[in-house]
């Protein structure tokens, strides 16, 4: 069920999340702060304006929108599904 899953957010985006991590130099997507640093020097830094590469803007993205896709699952499957200590 979670493959499923993974396998239709790969296919909006066009990237896995591994790929995604990579291309937003993060090793974990929950860190938010360092997500969003890390975003918004990359797509000013590739903005066609100022010399950059349109098709690494639309990378740089793309890895947001798939890192973001996977927070609000984990956000959604966290707060609906209440979790059991294992025993």
């Amino acid at each position: 069920r979670q493959g499923a899953r993974r396998v239709a957010n790969d296919s909006i985006t066009g990237m896995t999340l591994q790929e995604a991590k990579q291309i937003l130099n993060v090793t974990e997507p929950h860190d938010i702060e360092t997500i969003e640093k890390n975003y918004k020097h990359l797509f000013e830094v590739n903005d066609k304006a100022k010399g950059g590469s349109l098709y690494l803007q639309s990378k740089v993205y793309r890895a947001k929108e798939r890192i973001d896709m996977e927070l609000q699952k984990s956000e959604q499957s966290g707060s609906s599904e209440p979790k059991e200590p294992k025993t």
